[in-house]
């Protein structure tokens, strides 16, 4: 039982650090992911107003709703 010890050692140690490599990973994932989903959304037309209509501006001969 002694002499396995040393390589259950390494075996907990490994398991460690795969673990946080992977959730490292996971997380990486799910930012690239909603970074693609962010720039096809300011890509759009829909997302080009947004980002207009954020700066203050309105179209000719539209009166702008005040904010609530």
């Amino acid at each position: 039982m002694y002499l396995s010890r040393k390589p259950w050692e390494v075996y907990r140690e490994q398991k460690s650090k795969s673990t946080a490599a992977t959730l490292e990973m996971d997380k990486a994932e799910k930012e690239r992911v909603r970074m693609m989903e962010e720039k096809a959304h300011a890509g759009s037309s829909l997302g080009r107003e947004e980002a207009i209509r954020d700066k203050g501006w309105t179209k000719q001969g539209e009166t702008p709703i005040a904010p609530q």
